[in-house]
């Protein structure tokens, strides 16, 4: 309670200091406001004078059939004395009350009882009601009923049209004819104008009310509320009610920063208006969308160049606006000498422009600086980063022609050649070379390579790879004059595979190895080679990227009853990864070796194949359930599975030579019983010198 009188006393001392206030305080009369609550109007009223023999009030109501009509049973005197709490149209609750806030403040000091006629001999004496009488009633309702000047009224019904009136009782019971001062209910409306900004990533929020709407209200200040749009969380924002801060051509302005919003989300304001009765106002809501507040992205200049001899041609892109196109007004390119502060916007742009031909003005030897700028909606300005350039009126280079760019792996290294035509124009010199090689769309000169005299440059490209270069080849006369420049773009593969997160090998239950691993899903690799021993037994046409498992299925005979050691590759472009080694004991194989493998060369319509055969032990033959055979086919290095799907039934398979210049192949067989058990592999070299291509 405290709290709120404190507020209350800087509210009326902010009144008093006001002009508005001190106007109206000088005049005669009275007024009379009101605030609803959900059963009743609240009424309190004020004088600024007090005529001679006036004694009491009466309130009457008027609605729409009716003419003026009493609502209190006897004249409201004002005095502080034991009252018919009843004839101020409080109810038996609300009697009871005011009965113990009335004791009170006279227990407490905080009111001295007083007679109607000492009261009113002391009212005809001053003139009728000191500030401070009328600052006590503002700051507590109670006080203005205690002292007479309040009144309830519980048959107030919102659908009446209704208007309530003031009237004056003088000494000889006289009435005045026409009411001092009147108030309609439906007439108190605030429509106040709101705003919003965005400082630092805090919501500002920003309104004003109408001063002449502000006073009639009897308004004291505002309660705050925040819903966030998402997820409906609602937070009340204001502990105590908001007064004005500041006055203003007939406006009342308010500024409440919030700080616990977050100015990335979208929220819906409430503001509630309290009036000096403590009754609220209909609430009015305002919408903070996030993304009208948010900085536009103005781009930068990208680059600027002379054309035509004479005409300087400023280039830029436009693509950050895109998203935003909806919030931008105006769109200007602007420009200023060296030599001056002031930017001078010279032409109005489409959001889709990225390129301007200036030719109005330019002067031989003036440096200029050109930017980009942008208003959006709510007037709001935004600028680009600059860019400058020295003008001569120097004779240019032409801009090259059929710019190319090829990724390329030289001895290990990553390189980018870059060629373009010949250039025919006397005034080039040489060119210079600018990259892009971190994906910014930006690009940078290298300062590196000295100037480039030939139609070509093979250039070592540094970073991580994994996305698009972008070159330029730009054009340079004997005086270091830059032309126009030529821009390609280049698809650069990884140049450098993560580590892998966990690599295990472990047998199952039919004593096969699997292995299981884990490696970044978002890499662009072809898939994965497996290793035994450093031997390759699968590659990425048996494993693709999205592969975490494999269980191994050629077994050497000599592989058993020892450890060996097992390594997973990713195999990206142009580099692969390791992952660290997990050693294995291998036990010894229940299944024997295919027997008696065999290799037949054929060559039949200018094709080459290999006709293989083998046989099994004649004691397992019941517990087998097919072959699995493999090849050295595309490396001599590594192997893969060329039966794929369901297991081989047949002890022979014919195989087809794709690459007869080669000098051998190798094939392996392995048997896997009816269990899914593995045999190791008999293998068989063949050489093919002898087939004729």
């Amino acid at each position: 309670m405290k709290n709120i009188y404190r507020l209350i006393l800087l509210f009326i001392v902010a009144i008093f200091l006001n002009p508005a206030y001190q106007v109206l305080a000088q005049r005669s009369g009275a007024s009379l406001r009101g605030g609803e609550t959900d059963k009743a109007i609240k009424l309190y009223w004020e004088t600024y004078d007090w005529p001679q023999n006036l004694v009491g009030f009466n309130i009457k109501k008027q609605s729409r059939n009716t003419g003026w009509y009493k609502l209190n049973k006897e004249v409201i005197f004002p005095q502080v004395d034991e009252r018919n709490w009843e004839n101020l149209g409080l109810d038996d609750d609300e009697a009871k009350s005011i009965q113990q806030t009335y004791l009170k403040y006279l227990s407490e000091g905080k009111l001295s009882k007083i007679t109607k006629e000492e009261l009113l001999q002391k009212l005809q004496q001053s003139g009728g009601l000191k500030s401070g009488d009328r600052l006590n009633m503002k700051q507590d309702y109670s006080v203005a009923l205690i002292l007479g000047f309040a009144f309830i009224d519980h048959t107030f019904k919102k659908s009446e049209n209704t208007a309530y009136g003031l009237f004056y009782v003088f000494e000889d019971g006289r009435e005045s004819e026409q009411p001092v001062a009147t108030f309609s209910p439906g007439n108190v409306k605030i429509n106040p104008v709101i705003d919003a900004s965005v400082n630092k990533g805090k919501v500002k929020l920003i309104w004003s009310v109408n001063e002449k709407d502000y006073f009639k209200a009897g308004l004291f200040g505002f309660k705050i509320s925040r819903k966030e749009d998402k997820s409906g969380k609602v937070t009340n924002l204001t502990e105590e009610l908001i007064g004005y801060q500041k006055s203003d051509n007939g406006q009342l302005h308010w500024l409440f920063t919030d700080e616990s919003a977050n100015a990335l989300l979208d929220y819906t304001y409430t503001f509630t208006p309290v009036t000096i009765l403590q009754t609220q106002l209909k609430p009015f809501e305002f919408k903070f969308k996030a993304a009208l507040y948010k900085g536009l992205p103005t781009p930068s200049i990208d680059s600027i160049a002379v054309v035509n001899d004479t005409d300087l041609r400023i280039y830029w892109k436009t693509d950050s606006l895109l998203s935003d196109k909806k919030r931008i007004k105006e769109f200007y390119l602007e420009r200023r000498n060296a030599d001056t502060l002031q930017f001078t916007r010279i032409t109005k742009l489409n959001y889709k422009n990225k390129i301007y031909t200036d030719t109005t003005g330019l002067q031989y030897g003036q440096r200029y600086i050109y930017r980009l700028s942008v208003t959006d909606k709510k007037g709001k300005e935004w600028f680009g980063s600059p860019a400058d350039v020295f003008y001569t009126g120097v004779k240019i280079p032409v801009k090259p022609d059929s710019l190319k760019a090829e990724f390329q792996m030289i001895m290990d290294k990553p390189h980018v050649h870059l060629s373009w035509a010949k250039s025919t124009s006397k005034n080039t010199f040489g060119f210079v070379f600018l990259s892009d090689e971190e994906g910014t769309g930006k690009l940078i000169e290298n300062l590196s390579i000295p100037l480039i005299k030939s139609n070509e440059i093979l250039y070592e490209i540094s970073g991580d790879g994994g996305l698009e270069y972008q070159f330029s080849i730009v054009p340079v006369n004997e005086k270091g004059m830059r032309g126009e420049g030529s821009t390609v773009k280049c698809s650069v593969p990884l140049l450098n595979l993560p580590l892998f997160n966990s690599f295990s090998a472990t047998l199952n239950k039919n004593n096969l190895t699997e292995l299981s691993w884990e490696y970044p899903k978002e890499t662009a690799i072809k898939g994965f080679n497996i290793l035994v021993n450093g031997n390759i037994i699968a590659t990425p046409e048996d494993l693709l990227k999205e592969s975490r498992k494999y269980v191994v299925q050629l077994y050497n005979p000599e592989d058993a009853k020892k450890v060996n050691v097992y390594q997973v590759e990713a195999i990206g472009e142009v580099v692969s990864r390791k992952s660290s080694v997990s050693p294995l004991y291998l036990p010894s194989y229940k299944l024997s070796s295919p027997e008696n493998l065999k290799a037949a060369l054929r060559k039949e319509k200018g094709k080459s194949y290999v006709d293989l055969s083998w046989e099994c032990n004649k004691e397992q033959i019941k517990d087998i359930k097919g072959y699995l055979l493999f090849a050295d086919e595309g490396s001599e290095k590594a192997f893969h599975q060329i039966t794929k799907g369901d297991l081989h039934k047949e002890q022979k398979f014919i195989f087809q030579i794709n690459n007869p210049g080669r000098a051998a192949y190798t094939f392996k067989v392995a048997a896997v019983s009816n269990k899914g058990e593995i045999s190791p592999t008999a293998s068989i070299t063949l050489n093919l010198k002898d087939i004729k291509k």
